[in-house]
């Protein structure tokens, strides 16, 4: 497990593989992608030089899933770092951007319920993965709330200009 390393920036690749390797272990993460745990390790530190290629991520987030620990944490990093890149609003009705609100916020609920499962890598307590993944989670509705803000500005603006 890489628990004792470094503090790995939130919501970077190093944070995903990191909370890959916690959950599955290092070893078995390490045989999802045919590569030595140290290189697993490497890849989790974010003062190496060394990453997985594209293909790797994929097999390392495939396997995560796989094995049910749930959604793919390294596609969720790529998924935020393509959001955060400022491009043109594209507005959709409010009534749609709620549905995807909504959506989003139960991903926080999953999370939050998945955390405290009994049964879960912490028992009732919070893990220190799990507080990442919620925290993901949370970050990802943030982003949705954001764009239904943006889609109410620009439903309003488009009001005031109708004669």
């Amino acid at each position: 497990m890489l628990s004792r390393q470094k503090p790995r920036p939130p919501g970077s690749v190093c944070d995903a593989i990191a909370l890959i390797s916690g959950l599955m272990g290092t070893e078995r993460a390490a045989q999802a992608v045919g590569k030595s745990a140290s290189l697993l390790y490497a890849w989790a530190n974010p003062d190496a030089e060394q990453r997985p290629s594209i293909f790797q991520a994929m097999d390392l987030d495939g396997a995560y899933v796989a094995a049910g620990h749930g959604e793919a944490p390294i596609l969720a990093v790529y998924q935020a770092t393509l959001a955060a890149v400022h491009v043109p609003h594209c507005p959709a009705r409010l009534a749609d951007r709620l549905v995807s609100v909504v959506a989003e916020m139960g991903d926080v609920a999953a999370a939050i319920r998945a955390a405290q499962d009994p049964a879960g890598p912490g028992g009732e307590r919070l893990t220190m993965w799990e507080g990442q993944r919620i925290d993901r989670e949370i970050t990802e509705a943030i982003a949705e709330l954001e764009r239904l803000r943006r889609d109410v500005a620009h439903a309003a603006q488009v009001q005031a200009t109708k004669p």
